[in-house]
């Protein structure tokens, strides 16, 4: 615990409540779905844009035009009729990412009550205790400013960049609360790809808030490549808390890629 202990002193809110840490950028992967005015989920578009920039290297260059662009032949050109194995016209029209406004953010968002030993969280909103049901995934994010949003995750719907419309966050993972007391924690997420200084700041964030993090199980993603600050639980999955499941529309390769940070203070 001493690596925790150590880096947790480096990510500390600040009395603004903005975190002193670095925060990781939408990976590039879903750059697409953040720029694409209907938000179409991130994995089906990078399909299109891969047989789109075939057709651009192929094309002679006095050819390209305005209309050349990738949005423009996705709507309105070729790729408009195009079915692909990896996405069809139905698919790719139907699966949008909602990207939260602000009225809308507010109800994911979530305080801290203290209750005798125990923190337990609770809607900022409407004050409803939180309780993660044993059907769903539930995902968080912690954002740049310092606030913590939960809600389930929807593949293709509703993903970890649906909280900030694609903006940097802090940190962002996975997460089972039962009557409003955090029991397990895994730092995944395909958009942004959290790192070690991610998970430290979470943690940092979470015992200023009173949450004894030594009673939270952490559970590290089967793909995480940074060091690991806690005792290794090589048997323990977050499903072994609950038997969750999503909408999946097939195999996202993104998870292998390094994260992208953005770094916010020294």
């Amino acid at each position: 615990m001493g690596q925790l202990t150590r880096g947790m002193k480096r990510c500390r809110l600040r009395e603004n409540s903005e975190l002193t840490c670095s925060a990781s950028l939408l990976h590039r992967d879903f750059w697409l779905e953040a720029l694409d005015e209907q938000h179409r989920y991130g994995f089906h578009l990078r399909a299109f844009h891969k047989v789109w920039k075939h057709e651009m290297t192929t094309a002679p260059r006095d050819r390209w035009t305005a209309e050349s662009s990738f949005f423009h032949w996705l709507d309105h050109g070729h790729g408009k009729h195009l079915e692909l194995p990896e996405c069809t016209q139905q698919e790719l029209r139907t699966t949008r990412v909602e990207y939260c406004d602000t009225a809308q953010r507010k109800e994911y968002e979530i305080q801290f009550v203290p209750d005798g030993e125990q923190v337990r969280v609770q809607y900022a909103t409407s004050g409803r205790m939180v309780h993660t049901d044993e059907c769903s995934k539930w995902i968080f994010v912690l954002d740049v400013s310092g606030r913590l949003f939960l809600g389930r995750k929807r593949k293709g719907r509703f993903h970890h960049s649906s909280f900030v419309s694609g903006a940097p966050i802090i940190a962002a993972g996975k997460i089972i609360i039962k009557n409003g007391v955090i029991i397990a924690i895994e730092p995944h997420s395909g958009h942004y790809k959290p790192a070690l200084e991610n998970l430290l700041a979470l943690c940092s964030m979470l015992a200023t808030h009173g949450v004894d993090i030594n009673d939270v199980a952490f559970i590290k993603p089967k793909k995480w490549t940074c060091a690991w600050p806690f005792p290794p639980q090589p048997d323990l999955e977050l499903e072994d808390f609950a038997t969750a499941s999503d909408t999946d529309y097939g195999a996202d390769k993104s998870d292998s890629e390094e994260p992208h940070t953005l770094v916010l203070e020294q």
